[in-house]
């Protein structure tokens, strides 16, 4: 499943997916992989870690940050919008 970017900050080698996955791209660009994920549940969104994936030494967490913030919003609006 294709998804599109939301955002890729300053912060590159992270990105924020419309399926609400925060990636980290390889260091050769080719390939990126999941490291936290929004998961649905009976009260609204929440973030959940992929193993270790997020302490990755490229993970800049300023970055990472903004990401969260812009997820939760976006989690949030997407379960504001699936129960009215």
């Amino acid at each position: 499943m294709n998804s599109e970017v939301v955002e890729k900050p300053e912060g590159y080698p992270l990105e924020l997916s419309e399926n609400l996955h925060i990636h980290l791209w390889a260091e050769n660009g080719e390939y990126k992989w999941t490291i936290a994920m929004w998961i649905r549940g009976k009260e609204g969104y929440s973030l959940e870690f992929i193993g270790g994936r997020p302490l990755d030494k490229r993970v800049k967490w300023k970055a990472f940050k903004k990401l969260i913030k812009q997820g939760q919003k976006l989690a949030d609006k997407k379960f504001d919008a699936e129960h009215i």
